[in-house]
């Protein structure tokens, strides 16, 4: 009988010891930098989710401690003064659960395995306020996933706006864009290793939608400004060559130089901004027909050579004048 008792002593000792070791030999793991598990952090707005989900990791910590603590099972114990394991005792009742005949339920109510159970809850708790700051800091970008493009974009393109005021706002995002270049793409919070590929992915994409309408604005109106451009020159070069037969048709030319030397100034001042305008939605790398860019080209040579061409138009309507 004290065999018995000496050796059962002994076990249940060994299997606490068991226990515990393995406990902080877990708590060492989880609670340290080294990635056990890796959780993709990405955007499916209008929310940010962890994949897998973080409920999902917790429990699955959770689970291989409470395994852990459940190793004393494995050790069946021996029948009352002998050294002859407990036969297992058949339960006829399916709604009965059969007697425990291990260590199990001994080894799990010891105080020091109690007190050794309890960081699982502190480590999910740090776990869980660690990753919601980290979150709570990326719903900063909120902005760029929840707001209705086309609608901000539209009231803003609604007041009188230069191409300077679309640059400014486009450099806005495309600067924000470049942020997360800079940013880690990994970031461990204990033994969670949280990946933002996916995350900045999503932002960048974003951010070039942002561009992409405001540039789609900017278009609408330069291009539609473009063409009244090249209509105006087209229609003073070709009236400024007009006959001048009869006395209406001279006047009629005199009224063109007229218009012309009115109208020249400002007409380069749009030649710029729509050059200008041009020039921005090229820095974004925005798509427009090829045929604009070479027609841009050609607009300040075509007022250059109206300009010149009203010169010498003028000088020969003055003599014309003169004889009359």
């Amino acid at each position: 009988h004290s065999i018995y008792t000496y050796w059962e002593h002994e076990i249940f000792t060994c299997l606490v010891e068991l226990v515990i070791r393995n406990l902080c030999q877990f708590y060492e793991n989880i609670f340290g930098t080294t990635s056990l598990f890796i959780v993709d952090v990405i955007l499916a707005p209008p929310h940010i989710k962890l994949q897998p989900p973080l409920e999902e990791i917790i429990n699955s910590i959770r689970r291989s401690a409470h395994g852990i603590s459940q190793l004393p099972k494995h050790f069946i114990r021996w029948l009352h003064g002998t050294c002859i394991s407990c036969p297992v005792i058949p339960v006829l009742d399916e709604n009965l659960q059969s007697p425990d005949l291990t260590f199990n339920n001994d080894v799990k109510q010891h105080p020091d395995v109690i007190s050794t159970l309890k960081p699982v809850r502190s480590y999910a708790s740090r776990l869980v306020n660690g990753i919601n700051q980290i979150l709570t800091q990326l719903l900063t970008y909120n902005d760029l996933w929840k707001n209705d493009k086309q609608k901000y974009t539209s009231r803003f393109a609604l007041k009188s706006r230069t191409y300077f005021d679309y640059d400014e706002i486009m450099k806005v995002f495309f600067k924000i864009n470049q942020t997360f270049d800079r940013y880690l793409i990994n970031k461990n919070i204990y033994s969670i290793e949280l990946c933002f590929k996916q995350f900045y992915q999503a932002l960048k994409y974003h951010c070039n939608e942002w561009i992409n309408h405001y540039g789609q604005h900017l278009y609408n109106k330069i291009s539609n400004k473009l063409k009244e451009i090249d209509d105006i020159l087209n229609n003073l070069y070709q009236n400024l060559n007009h006959d001048t037969d009869t006395v209406p048709d001279l006047k009629f030319v005199l009224n063109i130089i007229t218009q012309i030397n009115q109208q020249q100034e400002l007409i380069g001042h749009q030649i710029h901004d729509i050059i200008q305008s041009y020039q921005i939605l090229n820095q974004y790398h925005f798509e427009y027909p090829y045929t604009e860019s070479i027609l841009i080209q050609t607009l300040f040579p075509r007022l250059i050579e109206l300009v010149e061409q009203y010169v010498i138009v003028q000088q020969v309507q003055l003599n014309v004048e003169t004889m009359f």
